[in-house]
């Protein structure tokens, strides 16, 4: 996976707003259990990213466990990018 940064320089990308998509697919490849991109920027509390991520996962809590760790569970054993703007 070192080379991977080699493969978001120009010529062929940069991350950016515009293409945050983009990064995802380049780097599909490398993460077969799959790519989430979670879109923080409209989050005023910070109390909701845990949720927010659980929702973009599609994963909710089991009794007794906050929506971090949901995710932490669901993607513990994956190979799988989430990527958080």
């Amino acid at each position: 996976m070192a080379e991977l940064p080699d493969r978001l320089q120009p010529p062929q990308l940069r991350a950016s707003d515009q293409n945050r998509e983009r990064v995802a697919e380049v780097l599909r490849p490398e993460f077969p259990d799959g790519t989430w991109f979670v879109d923080l920027s409209p989050l005023t509390d910070p109390t909701l990213v845990g949720p927010t991520i659980a929702l973009t996962l599609g994963v909710r809590e089991a009794p007794g466990q906050d929506s971090i760790e949901a995710a932490k569970a669901f993607l513990r054993e994956r190979r799988a990018l989430l990527l958080l703007d």
